[in-house]
């Protein structure tokens, strides 16, 4: 999402994702001053359409479970919680969007 050449924040987007792991197939992350704007519902929102395009109607995001910012963009998105797990010392939380 480009403002006056910044870049805002950034989206990832992944076919494969282990299912042992905390990745999932979207990623996503805003600059600090940018965040609080919606921002990363929206960019979450515009990766979902994508993965529309491409056929894949359940899509896995993660994040770690002190990032509430981040916990709330997924469930805005529709994301659902399956699970919290360990990675590397971290609790990371898995959650599943159904498109």
């Amino acid at each position: 999402l480009p403002k006056s050449g910044w870049r805002l924040g950034w989206d990832v987007f992944s076919y494969l994702v282990p299912p042992e792991g905390g990745g999932g197939h979207i990623g996503d992350g805003i600059r600090p001053s940018e965040r609080g704007k919606g921002l990363g519902t929206k960019m979450i929102a515009l990766a979902l359409e994508e993965s529309d395009k491409l056929g894949i109607k359940r899509v896995l995001m993660c994040c770690n479970k002190n990032n509430l910012a981040s916990a709330r963009t997924i469930q805005k998105n529709g994301g659902v919680l399956q699970d919290e797990i360990s990675v590397d010392g971290e609790i990371v939380q898995r959650y599943w969007i159904e498109r």
